[in-house]
């Protein structure tokens, strides 16, 4: 079976394209799987050389000849599915083109069209009846929708009209860290690398973003700090990412995103926590599975966002995790960490100081992530899509398709 996964990739910094990136190493290992990727233009210092050995095409962009290319290369290849790793910011009107072509795609050969819907409630909160509109069109075009959430599963259906036949329901998946990944010589280095000593400490990982609810984690700890009477509250913050780079329309995001680091900065700054709380931006992913390990807990401070890659790696790696009490985030966080109201600082500093003082619950909550890091897996979740890649492929559901036997 021909698979051709469109999203975002790296070299480009985003969360969905990283992740797209292990997925397809996962469907990889599947035999009688052919996986592409087509995503978007190529960057000046990148290696066309090393795309076509991986199977990349980098065609997408909003200039018409980008459609042209796109189909061409999808009549030569005949997927048999055409995936789409879908978010509004992540496409933007390259996305269009995108979809244009897996359509053409689908009338000409019978290409079944599959989009996993990665931030479809927090896009429909933002733009309102635009993003119900969007996301309504494409379950219309849809042959299938993945969603990593039930809470996701329920607006799919109820609010996005889609046949409740056609949607399942996956985790989100990660990668297990190799094991020498984490040693404890690589532990050590990392430590050093980001100015850690043996103090225990709490990780914030992931692009900076308002709705990441960071500041009230800045909050908890000043909070800690007063309850405790000294400028030590036992557990140290590492804030670890940057601003999202962004591009045309959406730029104005990436600009309120920069003032949201700047507000975070004068925050710790305030509260005098600039021994506490540290920014060490960007982390590289050689970095990433070292520094999940050293971590005592990983909070997820979210305001609006339910579904997260940072909480899947953290269950994976075996991290304990403090996160906000939201659907999807609850649901995928089970019984491996402490849920916290959102917006609540309070509750927040509970939940630091519990992990701070009490190694008999850390290591239970290590235990439960283990079991089930084990469950979510990507090689699970890669199988879980053969699956559902088959149902599909031998599917009678009438879509509009036009097969040119001819071109068979």
């Amino acid at each position: 079976m021909r698979v051709l996964v469109v999203s975002p990739y790296p070299p480009k910094r985003d969360g969905i394209g990283e992740h797209t990136q292990k997925l397809v190493g996962a469907l990889r290992a599947h035999p009688d799987i052919d996986v592409e990727v087509v995503t978007f233009c190529r960057p000046v210092a990148d290696d066309p050389a090393r795309d076509a050995a991986d199977g990349v095409h980098r065609l997408l962009s909003a200039r018409p000849s980008a459609l042209r290319s796109t189909v061409a290369m999808m009549r030569h290849t005949r997927p048999d599915v055409v995936h789409f790793q879908f978010a509004i910011p992540a496409f933007g009107l390259a996305g269009f083109g995108a979809i244009a072509a897996g359509l053409w795609t689908r009338r000409r050969i019978g290409t079944r069209l599959v989009f996993t819907f990665h931030e479809a409630r927090r896009e429909v909160e933002l733009l309102r009846g635009v993003g119900r509109l969007l996301y309504r069109a494409l379950v219309a075009i849809a042959d299938g929708v993945v969603v990593h959430t039930e809470e996701v599963r329920d607006l799919v259906v109820g609010s996005f009209g889609a046949d409740e036949r056609v949607v399942w329901l996956t985790p989100l998946g990660a990668a297990p860290p190799a094991p020498e990944s984490v040693e404890p010589r690589v532990l050590d280095e990392v430590r050093r690398r980001y100015g850690l000593d043996e103090r225990p400490f709490a990780l914030c990982f992931g692009y900076l973003h308002p709705d990441k609810g960071i500041q009230y984690l800045v909050e908890a700890v000043a909070r800690l700090q007063r309850r405790s009477g000294t400028n030590d509250c036992g557990l140290d913050v590492l804030v670890a990412g940057a601003v999202r780079p962004r591009a045309g329309l959406f730029r104005w995001f990436e600009s309120k995103d920069h003032a949201y680091e700047l507000q975070l900065r004068n925050a710790v700054e305030r509260h005098g926590l600039g021994d506490q709380v540290r920014f060490v931006g960007f982390v590289p992913h050689a970095d990433v599975p070292a520094l999940y390990a050293a971590a005592r807990v990983v909070v997820v401070p979210f305001i609006t966002v339910t579904q997260s890659s940072v909480l899947s790696t953290a269950t994976v790696v075996g991290v304990p995790v403090i996160a906000s009490d939201l659907p999807g985030l609850r649901e995928t966080l089970g019984d491996g960490g402490i849920l916290v109201p959102p917006r609540d600082p309070d509750a927040l500093a509970d939940a630091l100081e519990a992990i701070a003082s009490d190694d008999a619950l850390v290591g239970s909550l290590r235990n439960r992530q283990r079991r089930r890091g084990a469950m979510i897996s990507l090689s699970n979740v890669a199988s879980e899509l053969v699956g559902i890649y088959d149902d599909l492929a031998s599917s009678t559901r009438s879509v509009d398709v036009q097969v040119a036997l001819d071109g068979r």
